[in-house]
């Protein structure tokens, strides 16, 4: 299929998640509008590398550039509402698994933390969410006009472009070559870029090899995600609680496990 084919989906798709986000900032919309805006800037990579030569990746107009940035802010201030629904779910597990083995005074104390941290994540993505609501109804309209013009630039572009999932393997190939070896330092980075050839390849729906890639990718991706959660985790419940909180050591754990978890099947993998 030619490459205008799968712009025309993932910006279909990112509209509509636009738009529903806007109406309601749901965890489902949310997550929804992460996806496809993930998918929609891992296209336009994708266009840059395919086509340097193009006039709109150049000023005066550079308008694959600014719509990379749009779309991106998008994306993070979702993020932002996204964490912290994380870190709820992650608490709550804690407390449950902590029952079996805390005594009656460390779950009383465990209890009080977990549930000022979970007043405070409230708090955030309430705060966030408006935040989130607020941009897009100031940019919704003019990010649809600007994918409008920026679609009609793109057509001129006819040369015969590499596949998805071409793109995604020479992405992988390129990031498994830069980490000499997985540690903490760099699973994040990793995860980061090798997302956008998951997203590449999951739009490659009619082909066996690219779902398999996609989701050999996304196994990989939840884990190192999972450790990345719980990091974020600690970061705030110190900022919340202080370093002597009882809860920290708890969390420590789940990081660690889920840190050598990643590390392993980074490694297995490569």
């Amino acid at each position: 299929m030619e490459s205008g084919f799968y712009l025309r989906l993932a910006r279909s798709e990112f509209t509509r998640a636009l738009a529903a986000c806007r109406e309601h900032s749901g965890k489902k919309t949310v997550h929804d509008l992460r996806i496809s805006a993930r998918r929609m800037e891992a296209l336009l990579h994708k266009v840059e590398e395919d086509f340097p030569d193009a006039d709109l990746l150049h000023p005066p107009g550079n308008a694959l550039a600014e719509g990379i940035k749009t779309i991106r802010a998008i994306r993070r201030l979702a993020g932002l509402v996204r964490d912290p629904d994380v870190h709820r779910t992650l608490l709550q597990n804690l407390k449950e698994e902590a029952m079996s083995k805390s005594s009656p005074g460390e779950m009383e104390e465990l209890y009080r933390e977990c549930d000022l941290l979970d007043q405070h994540f409230r708090q955030e993505r309430k705060r966030f969410a408006n935040k989130l609501r607020s941009r897009l109804a100031k940019d919704e309209r003019r990010l649809e006009h600007d994918l409008e013009a920026l679609a009609k630039s793109l057509k001129i572009l006819n040369q015969k472009a590499p596949s998805p999932l071409t793109t995604a393997k020479r992405w992988v190939a390129r990031e498994i070559s830069r980490m000499e070896k997985p540690e903490e330092a760099n699973l994040h980075e990793y995860r980061k870029r090798t997302k956008e050839a998951r997203y590449l390849a999951e739009l490659q729906q009619d082909s066996v090899t690219a779902q398999r890639l996609a989701q050999r990718l996304q196994k990989i991706q939840n884990l190192i995600g999972a450790w990345r959660d719980w990091e974020l985790l600690i970061d705030n419940a110190t900022a919340v609680l202080g370093k002597r909180a009882c809860c920290l050591s708890g969390i420590k754990e789940k990081r660690d496990l889920a840190l050598h978890n990643a590390l392993q099947t980074v490694q297995r993998t490569r």
